[in-house]
Formats: structure tokens, sequence, C-alpha cells
């Protein structure tokens, strides 16, 4: 479809957001492969630094207040395509890891199972 075009034409996913839960745009870059660049607010653990994992992805870390950070993070995104890749290829893992359709199907259980106080 039209959103995975989009993500598959792009060099690198930047989500500057202040709040977040677990955002869906995080799941759809990662399983396109696309290197992402987000902040702390979208759903990451705070002992993490630099380069770390949200919900197990790795991603390159901003302050969306800083736009000076932001485009140094780009750039430094762009100037290394092998790393970039390397990371995009490694959330797609975790993507088909974490999210398969047996997965999705047992935590579906467990809240319902929990709903239903079984």
């Amino acid at each position: 479809g039209e959103l995975v075009d989009a993500y598959n034409e792009a060099d690198i996913v930047v989500l500057p957001t202040l709040a977040e839960g677990q955002a869906s745009t995080i799941l759809e870059a990662a399983s396109c492969e696309r290197p992402i660049i987000t902040t702390v607010e979208s759903g990451y653990n705070p002992d993490l630094k630099f380069f770390e994992t949200v919900h197990g992805f790795p991603y390159y870390e901003i302050d969306a207040r800083s736009i000076d950070q932001i485009v140094e993070t780009i750039n430094k995104v762009v100037k290394d395509k092998d790393g970039a890749i390397r990371i995009g290829t490694a959330a797609r893992q975790e993507v088909v890891k974490k999210y398969n359709i047996p997965n999705q199907m047992k935590s579906i259980r467990e809240v319902l199972k929990g709903a239903l106080g079984i």
C-alpha cells in the first residue's frame, strides 16, 4: 500500500515526538528496515543512552526540542550508510520475532484472560 511504499522510499524515519505510548510509526518503520530517529518520549527505557532500543528496536535518540541535535543526528545516519542498514535490518528482525501472529495471539489471549478473570 501507499504507507509501505512511503517507508520503503525513505532513507530514515524521524519521529520527534514529545508524547507517545507505543508509536505505531516505530513498528511500521522497523518492519520496513528503516533506521529510526526518535525521542525518549516514544516509549523508551530511561536507563538506556544514545543508540539503544525503543520497544526492542534499535534507534537513534534525539531531543525533540533541539533542532540542532535533530539535524546532527540525521546527518550522522546519512553519513553512516552501513550503520543505518545494520540498524534497519536489526529493527526488522525484532518486528518479525516479537510481532508475529503466534505472539500476537498469545498477547490477545492474555488480555482476554485478564479481562475475564480467568
